[in-house]
């Protein structure tokens, strides 16, 4: 019979972490160094990669006039490694995607590429429905390249959906 750690099952705000090391089995909190993001909820893209990291791109924060949107980009190195310490790098490039939440995202860990698709923007009418995909996202310059493709063919897209490739070892 094993014993579960009697930590919160989820997190409020990314300031600090829940990870689950091997298959979802137990949670822990997790107390990166660095520089963290700002906190921010609303469509925020959360990915693991084989190496045990977490990509995390925009999202909006909480403004008393309504929510501010955002367009950085964070690294969490570790995010499910307990056995080394967590760090925060911050994966700024020249150009950057206009600032959104509620949108589509998968990182494709044999290209270190992460796509995002649609979201809101502003006051989220209409919705987005740009594409644009990050080199290098987690290691080397990182650097983002706007996909255009017909927008007849795809209409604007709110909420989050996004494919994972399953992890070999």
């Amino acid at each position: 019979m094993s014993t579960r750690p009697s930590f919160p099952r989820r997190c409020a705000a990314l300031t600090l972490i829940c990870c689950s090391p091997i298959l979802a089995q137990c949670w822990g909190p997790l107390v990166p160094t660095g520089t963290a993001p700002p906190t921010r909820g609303i469509g925020v893209t959360f990915t693991s990669d084989q190496s045990g990291g977490a990509l995390l791109f925009g999202g909006a924060q909480r403004t008393n006039g309504g929510r501010l949107n955002l367009s950085d980009t964070w690294y969490l190195r570790n995010a499910t490694r307990f056995s080394s310490p967590a760090l925060w790098v911050e994966r700024s490039a020249v150009t950057t995607p206009p600032a959104r939440s509620d949108h589509g995202a998968a990182y494709d860990p044999a290209s270190d590429r992460l796509i995002v698709f649609g979201g809101c923007g502003g006051g989220c009418a209409p919705a987005l429905n740009d594409v644009w995909v990050l080199d290098h996202a987690t290691a080397g310059t990182p650097s983002w390249m706007e996909v255009r493709l017909d927008p007849v063919l795809r209409p604007g897209r709110v909420s989050r959906s996004r494919t994972i490739p399953r992890r070999t070892s």
